[in-house]
């Protein structure tokens, strides 16, 4: 994977540079006008799990791109950004998710508004196919 790095080109590195610039810029006058941005997680609704994927994991590549879409903004401005769980689907009983985002250095107000709003909605169920991987034994694997 290191060597995927060494084929970029200095005009390549120079236009992300420009682009993480233009992002922080963009962040930063937003933060001027609010203290925390609100956005989804995702831009759809988790994929139904087939029984293989249980086994042998899941990757379908459109999918990942909608369910990372709105993430790519605070990993390349760099502001602190958090998800919480804000309620399930009727259908799936999947999780739904709420992103939260705030201007650099400001970690507490983002820690402080999502514990309210967690408590405004308490996590009242688990997916069906849901198992804490500390429960998970070697025997699975």
């Amino acid at each position: 994977m290191i060597s995927l790095g060494s084929t970029i080109t200095e005009a390549e590195l120079g236009n992300v540079k420009k682009q993480r610039n233009r992002a922080m810029k963009i962040m930063d006058n937003i933060f001027k006008e609010v203290d925390i941005f609100l956005l989804l997680t995702t831009s759809r609704y988790p994929e139904k799990m087939d029984v293989s994927h249980r086994k042998w994991g899941y990757l379908n590549p459109w999918t990942f791109i909608h369910h990372t879409h709105h993430s790519g903004l605070s990993s390349v401005s760099g502001i602190p950004s958090l998800a919480i769980n804000i309620g399930f689907d009727k259908s799936s009983n999947l999780p739904i998710a709420l992103q939260m985002m705030s201007k650099w250095w400001s970690e507490d107000l983002l820690l402080s508004v999502a514990y309210q709003i967690e408590k405004m909605f308490p996590l009242t169920s688990t997916p069906n196919h849901y198992q804490r991987v500390l429960d998970i034994q070697k025997s699975d694997e």
